[in-house]
């Protein structure tokens, strides 16, 4: 729980007067309050735990250098702390919307153009596309151990099968290297698109919580997007096409 001293504390930092705060979302280590005061609407992240301070302070970082790239739908850092909140605290413009229940042809053609202009931004070609899987194939057994070995409580019989075929699944490609024949690209990422965005009364979409941001395989971001979000194949299609223009 956030104490209301330390968010009017934050506040005037930058000279405002805090009039109302209140709870919008908790997520894996990080707390954000909306929070009105005499100037304006504001979102205020903080972490929760010590471990999550450089975490919270690179999203500041990250968020500033898409928007300094021209990427617009991102709410934009006002302030840092490390001071009141040690753990680590960020005020953001605060992006006046609704979650979107389902992604429509014309929601999908815009998420199609940010999502690329993100992309577009600082991006490398890798021409081996088999060097792709051999790391996500790193990558994943690494998970796999480190899930196993510090956090054994959160491993069951099926997370630990669905790991297994997955790695079963990239053995297999690995050995059949001969097949892999693909041209991959790694870029800046947004990092989770599973549902962290809203759109305003203007059919403007914002971007939420680039807390997960890193550079890596566009083709992995694309995918969990379309996956996550449930787009019919017909309508990936159309993505794709809108995507690449």
């Amino acid at each position: 729980m956030i104490s209301d001293k330390r968010v009017h504390q934050i506040f005037e930092k930058i000279g405002q007067s805090v009039w109302s705060s209140s709870f919008l979302g908790k997520g894996e280590a990080s707390t954000v309050l909306k929070v009105c005061t005499d100037k304006g609407t504001y979102a205020l992240k903080t972490a929760l735990y010590p471990e999550r301070k450089e975490k919270i302070l690179k999203e500041a970082k990250f968020r500033t250098f898409f928007l300094e790239n021209g990427v617009s739908c991102v709410p934009r850092p006002v302030y840092t702390d490390t001071e009141i909140f040690p753990n680590g605290a960020v005020i953001y413009e605060y992006a006046e919307g609704s979650k979107l229940e389902v992604i429509n042809k014309s929601n999908l053609k815009q998420f199609a153009r940010i999502i690329s202009e993100i992309h577009r931004i600082d991006y490398e070609i890798i021409d081996d596309g088999f060097s792709q899987i051999q790391k996500l194939w790193q990558f994943l057994d690494k998970t796999t151990t480190k899930i196993r070995t510090k956090y054994s409580h959160l491993m069951n019989s099926s997370i630990e099968s669905a790991f297994e075929m997955a790695l079963i699944e990239f053995i297999q490609k690995i050995s059949e290297k001969g097949n892999v024949n693909t041209i991959g690209m790694n870029a800046q990422l947004h990092g989770d698109l599973s549902d962290n965005f809203v759109i305003d009364e203007q059919d403007k979409i914002w971007l939420l919580d680039w807390e997960n941001s890193e550079y890596g395989d566009v083709a992995e971001e694309l995918c969990w997007f379309l996956y996550v979000n449930k787009i019919q194949p017909d309508d990936r299609l159309k993505f794709y096409q809108e995507y690449q223009k």
